[in-house]
């Protein structure tokens, strides 16, 4: 019987959901994220088109159509922003929840990966 580790992480939360949530992010963020399965997370770069770093994250897929991109405590509204830039014809919806969750709960050893 694996034991249970509980942590506490700050960090700021950007809620992407809806059904082109995945092909959005796909073509925004540095990482493939087609092999991310839910429950799975991915470190990745949200670039500026010159190739600047915008965000540092973690996209942690959490259903089939909604993912949450982690960063580093004061980066979520610069990550919503930077997101929302490119919300172009898609039907996707993106909210800066970091205000709303203060830390994220990690369970090991089969913890979501933040």
């Amino acid at each position: 019987m694996a034991s249970s580790v509980v942590a506490r992480v700050d960090r700021d939360v950007v809620a992407v959901w809806g059904p082109d949530a995945t092909t959005f992010l796909q073509s925004l963020l540095s990482q493939d994220l087609d092999p991310v399965a839910v429950g799975g997370s991915a470190h990745a770069l949200l670039l500026e088109p010159r190739g600047k770093l915008v965000v540092d994250l973690r996209a942690a897929r959490v259903g089939d159509d909604e993912w949450w991109c982690v960063c580093e405590p004061g980066f979520g509204s610069v990550l919503a922003a930077g997101l929302k830039r490119f919300r172009i014809r898609v039907q996707v919806d993106i909210e800066d929840r970091s205000a709303a969750i203060a830390g994220a709960a990690l369970r090991g050893p089969d913890a979501l990966e933040l």
